[in-house]
């Protein structure tokens, strides 16, 4: 049967119509009817699959990345800086390298955190913002990565608060400065720390670090003697940007005011 202007309709065709445009007609090509039947009991294992491939993707370019990095510091503590500051920290740190210790001829250095709260900063943490500002679990598992990483020796400059540094001094696990710097400095908070804020890392960027603690300090970790071994090269370089960061801050005189007569 045909309409007035000549054309077959469907019925004259055993009443089948032909798939719109856009449409996929699996019943006219083996392989597009095998594709979706694969896709119909194997999709969620292609999704799955498609997933795990981006997120292995996505490790393998950090681990790239990392891999660039001459020396990172470790900061612990109460304080805690946000990506753009991280981001900030690593080009301070990395402008303070005495040379490029990887010799592919650029300076990288690097911040990594640990968010740490004592008994007594919890406390008070607590009773001015609530108790749901603070993770009592997380705080907990932070506190035993500190423990651990001090153990395998992981980082070895460190920024730090009071109360970790002491933590790990009971058992002599910082280097003392006098054997590092030739003698204590005039910033010294003992004969194993030196007080932030008097460093030149604080002066390169005042404002960067203006949130942490008047009393945070900057630790050399000893050798440690299990988990990773560095070599003597890397360490001698650890001492070599240590020395550099914690070099006494240029404070600038002030000029003696005049009694006015």
């Amino acid at each position: 049967m045909k309409d007035k202007s000549g054309k077959e309709l469907p019925e004259a065709r055993g009443g089948e119509e032909k798939p719109e445009a856009g449409d996929i007609d699996v019943s006219s090509s083996p392989f597009l009817g095998k594709l979706s039947n694969f896709w119909y009991y194997h999709k969620w294992k292609v999704v799955i699959g498609a997933a795990a491939l981006i997120l292995i993707s996505v490790m393998c370019l950090q681990t790239c990345r990392n891999a660039k990095e001459d020396i990172t510091v470790m900061a612990a503590g109460p304080n805690y800086l946000s990506r753009t500051e991280v981001d900030r920290a690593g080009e301070v740190l990395s402008s303070l390298m005495p040379f490029d210790f990887s010799g592919d001829g650029e300076k990288n250095a690097s911040l990594a955190q640990l968010h740490i709260y004592s008994d007594e900063q919890a406390k008070e943490r607590i009773e001015r913002l609530g108790s749901d500002s603070f993770d009592a679990k997380f705080n907990l598992d932070e506190r035993r990565n500190f423990d651990n990483i001090i153990l395998t020796g992981e980082y070895t400059v460190w920024i730090v608060d009071p109360w970790l540094y002491g933590r790990v001094s009971e058992s002599g696990g910082w280097r003392k400065l006098a054997d590092v710097l030739g003698s204590v400095p005039s910033n010294a908070y003992s004969d194993e720390a030196v007080l932030l804020r008097e460093t030149a890392l604080f002066a390169a960027d005042p404002e960067l670090f203006a949130g942490y603690p008047d009393d945070t300090l900057v630790c050399l970790r000893t050798k440690s003697l299990i988990g990773r071994k560095r070599s003597e090269e890397s360490y001698k370089q650890a001492e070599a940007f240590f020395a550099a960061l914690v070099s006494p801050a240029d404070v600038p005189e002030t000029p003696a005011t005049e009694t006015a007569s």
